[in-house]
């Protein structure tokens, strides 16, 4: 079973922010994520949303590791059979966006339609569009190691954080 997140913070005191269940994969894979170049979501479409169990995956390994994942490379791609894929495209991107990585473009929203296996192969567009958003994603890649020695990343600042809840 697959735990949602319960934002209780164990990961701050944790050796390797460590999520406080243990009982399923989110931390190896948030380990894996954390050491990797690039990151690379998907999600099928349900209810016009991302998977249940893929938000409590992504929900837990991105509050304890988003720190990490500053300045990766970092893509989504959505699975539609019919309406809601550029819904769940926005719900996996801002995972993304909140974690200030770097997402390569494409030329349309990385959505992807078919129900059976296979199906999406048949969706020209789609895999065009995936596999510009690959290539640009690889040339990301390229240029910012060859890059990272002559040009420093930015200075991380401290996050400031307003509740408007008083």
């Amino acid at each position: 079973m697959l735990h949602g997140c319960s934002g209780c913070g164990y990961f701050n005191k944790s050796q390797g922010n460590q999520c406080v269940f243990k009982d399923d994969a989110v931390n190896e894979t948030a380990a894996r994520m954390r050491e990797a170049d690039g990151i690379i979501l998907a999600s099928p479409t349900y209810f016009g949303g991302i998977a249940g169990t893929t938000k409590a995956f992504l929900d837990r390994v991105f509050f304890s590791s988003r720190a990490y994942f500053r300045y990766k490379v970092a893509t989504a791609v959505s699975v539609v059979r019919r309406a809601g894929g550029v819904d769940v495209y926005r719900q996996l991107q801002n995972y993304l966006e909140l974690s200030e990585t770097i997402m390569p473009p494409s030329q349309y929203w990385m959505t992807v339609f078919g129900l059976s296996e296979g199906e999406v192969l048949q969706d020209k567009e789609g895999i065009q569009t995936v596999r510009k958003n690959a290539r640009a994603m690889a040339w990301q890649l390229k240029v910012i190691d060859a890059g990272k020695q002559a040009v420093p990343a930015p200075q991380a600042e401290e996050k400031i954080q307003t509740n408007f809840i008083r």
